[in-house]
């Protein structure tokens, strides 16, 4: 089943859902890929990005579909999709896709953004912002880079800022970024000192809670590559419709991310032109000393993570239902039901989520959710 956004503004996003084994793995993402390519072919809509989520070992197979479907409807595959790891909450070998596709302005408005001759992106003057998107950038870094958690991780933040800088764009104008990270509990320590040192020296990290710097999504994600540290990330900035509002949202369960060393903002509200989002980082179980809380027990820790999130989104103007794309993380499958059960029991049931099996960033925490809202009314 695919969920289409379509709400004011330049930014359509768009979740397939697995169905489970109703439908085969190479039929979903066929089918994903059509809908997609219509609803761009529809609007007039160039694609910023694709992320799918499923077995690795489908990864080729799945990647080959989808590229001979686009092929097939006319499109080429000039903006790579990111696949990483993510075991589905059914049966199936996919989890989901998530896609998000921006309108220009005018016709020609776009610009695909290469690094050493290899696409990493796409740029697009939209009528009330400009979106620039970069994806899954441990494609580029350096060989001699790879192997080392830590050393891969800078080599990934050093080839993003400079193809940012070739545009004429910097690491400030970013305001989602999405880490999918190999093995994650094994150096999650590390990964966050490398992130927290390069923040630091692009000048948007130090220690202070009121900082402006992106929200974010850490969690496990191995890719077929073998790489440690794959990331997204997405980049705005204002356009002829006039400036951006930038807000950084809070929210009276948790402090805030900086207090406890970690270089990221529990989630922001852009207003822009017609629209605003509300984008909203991982979410987990922590309180406001930056404590997991509800240890061993599930249940809570999910019901926890949904309260924490409903009240960031009030913060940006925004309600459950106007969540237009999330992706929840279950570390045991055996929590999936409890899970199902308190998304029905919350009308939340009919939400884009894509489910996933992931560890999240610390052992002893159970569930993760990230999401992106279009509110209704401005906040």
């Amino acid at each position: 089943m695919l969920t289409i956004s379509n709400r004011p503004g330049d930014l359509d996003f768009l979740t397939w859902i697995s169905p489970g084994s109703e439908i085969s793995p190479i039929g979903q993402v066929e089918e994903a890929t059509r809908r997609i390519a219509e609803h761009i072919d529809a609007t007039g809509s160039v694609l910023l990005h694709e992320r799918l989520y499923g077995d690795l070992e489908w990864a080729d197979r799945l990647l080959k579909s989808r590229a001979k479907v686009r092929k097939d409807v006319g499109f080429d595959d000039e903006v790579p999709p990111t696949f990483v790891q993510g075991r589905s909450c059914t049966s199936s070998p996919l989890a989901g896709v998530h896609a998000i596709t921006a309108r220009p302005a005018q016709l020609g408005q776009t610009e695909v953004i290469r690094c050493d001759g290899q696409v990493a992106g796409v740029l697009v003057q939209g009528r009330d912002a400009r979106y620039l998107y970069l994806s899954d950038l441990v494609r580029l870094v350096p060989v001699g880079s790879q192997g080392d958690p830590g050393e891969e991780t800078g080599a990934v933040f050093d080839v993003t800022r400079a193809i940012l800088e070739s545009k004429g764009w910097s690491f400030g104008d970013v305001c989602r970024t999405w880490f999918y990270l190999r093995d994650i509990l094994d150096w999650y320590d590390e990964f966050n000192q490398v992130r927290n040192e390069k923040f630091e020296n692009l000048g948007l990290f130090n220690n202070d809670a009121n900082a402006m710097i992106p929200a974010s999504t850490g969690i496990l994600g191995a890719n077929s590559r073998g790489s440690w540290c794959a990331l997204d990330l997405l980049a705005v900035r204002e356009a002829s419709a006039g400036s951006i509002g930038i807000k950084r949202l809070a929210n009276p369960y948790q402090n805030e991310a900086p207090e406890y060393g970690s270089a990221f903002s529990r989630g922001l509200a852009l207003t822009m032109g017609r629209s605003s989002y509300v984008l909203v980082s991982g979410t987990a179980s922590i309180d406001n000393a930056g404590v997991s809380i509800h240890l061993g027990d599930f249940e809570r820790q999910a019901n926890q993570t949904l309260e924490t999130i409903e009240a960031l989104l009030g913060q940006g103007g925004a309600v459950w239902g106007d969540v237009c794309q999330a992706t929840a993380f279950i570390k045991r499958p055996e929590d999936v039901s409890v899970y199902q059960q308190l998304i029905r029991n919350r009308g939340l049931q009919d939400l884009p989520i894509v489910c996933t099996i992931a560890d999240v960033c610390r052992e002893e925490l159970l569930f993760e959710l990230d999401c992106t809202a279009i509110p209704s009314r401005k906040a």
